[in-house]
C-alpha cells in the first residue's frame, strides 16, 4: 500500500484519502500508515460492510435457499448443449426473448441478487420448462426445484431482502461516486431496520411483557443494593456463588439467570494466543535438530519464568 502511494504521489497526486478493505494485512497497513501519514484518513472499505452484511443475512436465514439457487444456474450454465438450450427454448416461447442466468460468485455476496434475479423474471417458464421434462431420466436433480412452489416464494423473499443491500453495494463500488448517490439507499436500509426494530417491540410486548416488567424491577433492585440481604453474603468477591445464592433465594427472578448467562461468555482469546507459538512448534518443520516434544518444553519454561519473574515485581 505505502509503495501505491508513493508512486500516486511521484505522478503529482495529491491524496486526501485511502480506503482499502477491513482484511488484517489492509487493518494492520492502514494503523501502520496512519502514523506514517498522519495528513491523509486511512479508512476502511464500507462496501465490503455490506457485501459481508449480505453474507450474513444469507447464512442466517437463506443458506439452504441460496445453495439450491446456486446449484441450480450452475447446472444449467454448465449444460451449455442441452438442458440450457431447452430452457431457453421455453423462456423464448413465452417471453418471446432469450435471458441468461447469472452464477453465484461465492466471493462476492452482492452477487446474490444478480443471480436470484434472472430465475424469478422467467419463473413461469423455468416451472414449465420442469413439468416437461421431469420424467426424463437424465434430467439433473438440481434443477427439479423449478417444479416447486415454495422454492419459488421463498426466493423472492429472499430476493427482497437482499435487494436494497445489493443496490447499496453497487452504487459504492461504482467509480467516481459520491455520498448523495448511495444516501437514498442508506436512509431505505434505515426505514427496514426500522420496522424490525418495531415489529420486535411489539412482539416483546405481546409475549413477554409480564417477563420483561419484572426483570426491569431486578434490575432496579439490584443496583440499589436491595435484591438480596447484603449481610447474607459473603462471597469474598466470586460473582457465580453469589448469583448462584441469588437464584436459589429468587426463584421466581429471571435477573440471575440472565447473569449466568452473561458470566458464562468465555473471553478465549489470550489462552488461544498463548498457545500459539507451542502449536507452531508442535506443526511447522524442526528447527535446531529439536523434535516436536523439546519445542514443546521450552515453550512451557519459558512461560513459567515469566509467571514467576511477575510474581517476584509484583511482590516488589
Amino acid at each position: 500500500m505505502e509503495n501505491v502511494m508513493e508512486n500516486v504521489t511521484e505522478k503529482g497526486w495529491e491524496i486526501g484519502a485511502v480506503v482499502s478493505d477491513d482484511a488484517g494485512q489492509c487493518r494492520r497497513a492502514r494503523c501502520i500508515l496512519a502514523l506514517r501519514c498522519p495528513r491523509i484518513a486511512f479508512i476502511h472499505c464500507f462496501a465490503q460492510d455490506i457485501n459481508n452484511l449480505v453474507k450474513a443475512a444469507l447464512n442466517s436465514a437463506f443458506k439452504i435457499l441460496t445453495k439450491k439457487a446456486s446449484l441450480a444456474t450452475a447446472t444449467l450454465n454448465g449444460s451449455s448443449s442441452k438442458w440450457l438450450v431447452r430452457a431457453q427454448a421455453v423462456v423464448l416461447a413465452i417471453y418471446g426473448k432469450q435471458l441468461g442466468f447469472i452464477n453465484l460468485c461465492e466471493t462476492r455476496w452482492n452477487s446474490v441478487q444478480g443471480c436470484f434475479a434472472p430465475l424469478l423474471r422467467v419463473r413461469n417458464a423455468l416451472h414449465q420448462f420442469s413439468v416437461r421434462y421431469i420424467d426424463d431420466p437424465e434430467f439433473p436433480e438440481g434443477l427439479k426445484i423449478f417444479g416447486d412452489t415454495d422454492f419459488w416464494e421463498n426466493l423472492k423473499s429472499a430476493e427482497e431482502v437482499i435487494r436494497p443491500l445489493s443496490n447499496v453495494s453497487y452504487k459504492l463500488e461504482r467509480d467516481e461516486n459520491t455520498l448523495a448517490d448511495v444516501e437514498p439507499q442508506l436512509r431505505l436500509l434505515e426505514r427496514l431496520c426500522g420496522y424490525g426494530i418495531y415489529f420486535y417491540r411489539r412482539y416483546i410486548a405481546k409475549n413477554d411483557e409480564e417477563d420483561i416488567e419484572s426483570l426491569l424491577v431486578d434490575f432496579h433492585e439490584w443496583y440499589r443494593g436491595s435484591f438480596v440481604d447484603q449481610a447474607l453474603v459473603r462471597f469474598n468477591g466470586d460473582v457465580g456463588q453469589f448469583w448462584s445464592f441469588a437464584a436459589d433465594v429468587k426463584r421466581e427472578s429471571k435477573l440471575p439467570r440472565l447473569a449466568a448467562v452473561i458470566l458464562s461468555i468465555a473471553v478465549n482469546t489470550a489462552t488461544c494466543e498463548r498457545y500459539f507459538s507451542e502449536l507452531a512448534a508442535i506443526h511447522t518443520a524442526k528447527r535446531n535438530r529439536m523434535n516436536p516434544e523439546k519445542a514443546r518444553k521450552f515453550s512451557v519454561v519459558k512461560r513459567q519464568l515469566a509467571f514467576t519473574n511477575k510474581k517476584l515485581i509484583d511482590g516488589k
